[in-house]
């Protein structure tokens, strides 16, 4: 599994031209079953996505579709895991 973290590296509002192809993008690798969460932070700016694992090379073409990414204003950091605990709505 994967953590994938979005950060601004320039000022939020400039988001809001590419907001609706960055939705669509989002949508897209839910309705796949790659991302099985995703969303803004609460208490920041910038989303996290949490994504069934994929190979490298993949998950970098995916995240290079992302609007917020090739339009320049947002990084992500991948952070890998292994959810060894789950809550009742992730069972199985």
């Amino acid at each position: 599994m994967l953590i994938i973290e979005t950060r601004y590296i320039v000022d939020p509002a400039l988001a809001e031209p590419h907001k609706q192809s960055h939705v669509e993008w989002v949508r897209k690798y839910i309705a796949e079953g790659l991302f099985i969460l995703a969303g803004p932070k609460l208490e920041a700016g910038g989303g996290v996505i949490v994504a069934h694992a994929v190979n490298d090379e993949r998950l970098q073409a995916i995240l290079k579709e992302d609007s917020y990414v090739s339009e320049g204003i947002v990084e992500y950091k991948v952070s890998a895991f292994n959810p060894l605990f789950k809550g009742a709505p992730f069972q199985a």
